[in-house]
């Protein structure tokens, strides 16, 4: 299975533009009348690699973070930013009565209840770690109205894992790869 699965991400890179393994075939003399074919020099092997972009900051600060609230869902914008005191506005986008409470390392806060097109601002200090975002309302948040930030408190994490990082977590590790980057509570 791992082999089969690493088969398909070398493939995968190779196919955005990687070219690891290609081979230069040897060159060989014309064949005059009555003579065979004769190579110049032995087969070589030329590699050609490619260095990976530096990755840039991920995160910059937002001006204010805005969450939309709508029949079972929620959008958050952004989803992942720096520890700060934020104003977070929400906007009730359905056609339901909505709410929404923001629960995490600082504790909890929430809206009042909003209308259809209503909105509510809320002043928010997030620290680092990660945010529930939710509907308090009846049963709204088990049909699915919850999101999730992440605070990062690094200022440049790395904005991707190189194909590289992917293959080494699957090659060496017993822990599924969803597991390994989703680490959300369930």
């Amino acid at each position: 299975m791992r082999g089969a699965l690493l088969a398909y991400v070398l493939l995968g890179g190779v196919l955005l533009g990687g070219t690891a393994g290609c081979v230069a075939p040897a060159q060989a003399k014309p064949a005059s009348a009555g003579t065979a074919a004769v190579p110049t020099a032995a087969p070589t092997t030329t590699i050609v690699t490619r260095a990976l972009p530096t990755p840039t900051p991920a995160v910059a600060r937002p001006d204010k973070i805005r969450v939309e609230l709508y029949e079972w869902s929620i959008a958050t914008d952004p989803l992942e930013f720096p520890p700060g005191t934020y104003t977070v506005e929400v906007v009730n986008m359905g056609e339901k009565v909505h709410a929404l409470t923001v629960t995490g390392a600082g504790g909890e806060e929430q809206t009042r209840r909003l209308k259809p097109g209503q909105s509510a601002t809320l002043e928010v200090t997030f620290s680092g770690g990660e945010y529930d975002f939710w509907c308090p309302i009846g049963d709204h948040r088990d049909y699915g109205m919850m999101d999730f930030v992440t605070v990062i408190e690094d200022a440049a994490p790395q904005a991707y894992h190189s194909a590289l990082d992917c293959c080494r977590l699957l090659l060496n590790s017993d822990v599924p790869y969803f597991e390994e980057f989703d680490n959300r509570p369930r």
